[in-house]
Parts: C-alpha cells; sequence; structure tokens
C-alpha cells in the first residue's frame, strides 16, 4: 500500500486564503510580523498525511537584541553583571 501524496503546497494556500493579513514564509508555516512579535502558526503533518494540526506560535524578536547587547557590555567593561 502506498502513502498518499501530500500537497504541502495546496495545504498552504488554502490556510492563507481565511488568514490574508498572515504571509507565507515556507511551505506550513504562515505568520506576520506584529511591532516586537512574531505571530502565526505552523501546520503539522500527522500520520500518513491526510491529518494536520495547526500549531499557534508567538515570538519575541527583542529577547534575543537584548541578550546580545546585555552580554556585550558585560564582555566589554561597561557595566558589571
Amino acid at each position: 500500500m502506498e502513502r498518499p501524496k501530500i500537497y504541502k503546497r495546496k495545504i498552504t494556500n488554502d490556510w492563507q486564503k481565511y488568514c490574508p493579513e498572515l504571509s507565507k514564509l515556507r511551505m506550513l508555516d504562515i505568520d506576520n510580523r506584529v511591532g516586537p512579535l512574531v505571530i502565526g502558526f505552523y501546520l503539522q503533518i500527522i500520520g500518513d498525511g491526510t491529518i494536520y494540526m495547526p500549531l499557534y506560535k508567538v515570538g519575541n524578536l527583542y529577547s534575543h537584541i537584548y541578550r546580545f547587547y546585555r552580554n556585550r557590555r558585560t564582555i566589554d567593561g561597561y557595566a558589571n553583571a
């Protein structure tokens, strides 16, 4: 018995029709930047590819920048942490 073909592009395009404010990052990954946040979802394929589940995500872009500058100040001797 052969596994069914998974049409990732069609699945992604169908979901994007219902969420036009979000953009495709790559197949099965749809999100948008809102200020310092990245909000969206990933479509996880389950089993043989006939079922998939949206996994919602929120990411903070400033957390990486804050850690970089905090470590830089400490290393360069600008701040005592």
